[in-house]
């Protein structure tokens, strides 16, 4: 279990540098999963992130994406992707430590959709359950 601190931190890292959503989780359109992600362009922040949820739930891996300055992104951006059964799990500790996303979390926590697992998801957001208006 996170310390009330960690709790609070990883609440204010997912508040401000992250999101949550539900997102279509494989090929055959039926399988959805609530996700984590947080994004940041200073890898030791995430590298804190990751080791609190590894240490506690096992999960959770950075993926780096190069800097683009055609895209004006001057830095490498990380991320941190959590999307399995511990997404639910890890919101229940740092419910009442989120503001911005306290509400998102509620409905992450409440999702039971069809069967889903820790393989890649695809962020389009079409994708997205329920999708987007303009798909």
């Amino acid at each position: 279990m996170m310390t009330e601190i960690e709790k609070a931190w990883m609440a204010c890292a997912i508040d401000s540098e992250g999101s949550l959503a539900i997102l279509h989780n494989g090929g055959d359109g039926k399988a959805f999963a609530p996700v984590i992600k947080i994004y940041n362009t200073h890898k030791p922040f995430l590298e804190k992130a990751l080791a609190i949820i590894r240490r506690e739930y096992g999960v959770g891996t950075i993926h780096e994406q190069p800097a683009r300055p055609r895209y004006f992104q001057k830095k490498p951006l990380f991320s941190i992707t959590i999307a399995n059964r511990k997404v639910q799990a890890i919101l229940a500790e740092i419910l009442p430590y989120l503001i911005i996303k306290y509400e998102k979390a509620l409905e992450l926590m409440a999702f039971k959709g069809p069967a889903y697992d820790s393989r890649p998801v695809n962020y389009h957001q079409c994708d997205v359950h329920p999708p987007a208006k303009e798909c």
